[in-house]
């Protein structure tokens, strides 16, 4: 049901023109994509699926057990599907296209070279040595990832303050409105006296409520409605003015939240309101974030 969500439900989504605010792992694949993820695991992939093809085609299938024959196509035809995917609807699928493909080349590498049949028992060392060989360059590229992570990494401790306070001054259970759904990993690290919102990719609020998710959708990103002074929302993606809903009204009953936590440079007319809006007390200011409680 995750998997459904995070690529079948994302494509409708995407093809239906719904706006989705997500991480990088929802972008399709760009020129070093290729080059750096998924031409390594092609590399893995292809030789593996054209084992099994030659197995097939000199009638040697056989002398694999029947369930291992089965996981042997059935990964490399997933492996393949969700590359496809990864490469022309969104990386999120990557996790999964490499999974499959290593289990694929696991499975292509026990039977050409542990087990080799007739066909493959001459290249046995040559296949050995560039496994090898691959091997060491896929943990090289793996480590130039991991060293851009750690420098790109966001602190555990950016909200902490915040989330003590909330702690030690709200209820426990209070709900709390964070704008942001990628604010949720910090909060939940240091808070586990509170809920929030969303601490997912924003497809899951689609799929779990979507008026609910373009009521977020509109704080999130910014675009609030401004009226004698008050900001609104809405529950769809195009709204006249009488369908509006004013934020207090989306944030206390919709969503049940007593608190909301926002970033003023992110979103400076959220901000702005939540500020001269009475139905929002300010209570706390960190370093980056606000919270105002709801009357």
């Amino acid at each position: 049901q995750l998997a459904y969500v995070q690529i079948i439900g994302l494509a409708q989504a995407k093809l239906a023109g719904v706006p989705m605010r997500s991480g990088s792992e929802f972008r399709t694949a760009d020129a070093s994509v290729f080059a750096y993820e998924i031409a390594p695991m092609l590399i893995l992939l292809l030789p593996a699926a054209f084992a099994y093809f030659s197995l097939w085609r000199r009638k040697t299938l056989d002398t694999i057990a029947a369930s291992t024959r089965t996981a042997y196509l059935a990964s490399i035809v997933l492996a393949l599907g969700f590359g496809t995917l990864a490469a022309f609807v969104a990386l999120r699928s990557m996790d999964l296209f490499v999974a499959f493909t290593v289990a694929s080349a696991g499975l292509a590498y026990t039977y050409a070279c542990v087990h080799p049949p007739a066909p493959y028992a001459r290249w046995e060392k040559r296949i050995r040595t560039v496994g090898v060989c691959f091997a060491v360059l896929l943990a090289a590229n793996t480590a130039r990832f991991a060293l851009g992570y750690r420098v790109q990494a966001i602190a555990p401790d950016t909200f902490r303050a915040s989330s003590q306070w909330l702690v030690q001054h709200s209820r426990a259970g209070a709900i709390v409105f964070n704008v942001h759904w990628d604010n949720f990993p910090m909060l939940f690290f240091a808070n586990r006296h509170n809920y929030y919102v969303n601490g997912m990719d924003p497809i899951f609020e689609y799929a779990f409520d979507r008026e609910r998710y373009f009521e977020h959708y509109f704080i999130d990103t910014d675009r609030i409605a401004i009226t004698a002074g008050r900001g609104y929302t809405c529950k769809q993606q195009t709204c006249t003015d009488d369908q509006l809903i004013p934020l207090a009204h989306a944030i206390k009953n919709d969503f049940g939240a007593s608190y909301v936590l926002v970033e003023p440079s992110r979103n400076p007319k959220v901000f702005a309101l939540l500020t001269a809006d009475p139905a929002f007390e300010p209570m706390f200011a960190g370093e980056q974030e606000t919270i105002f409680a709801l009357r």
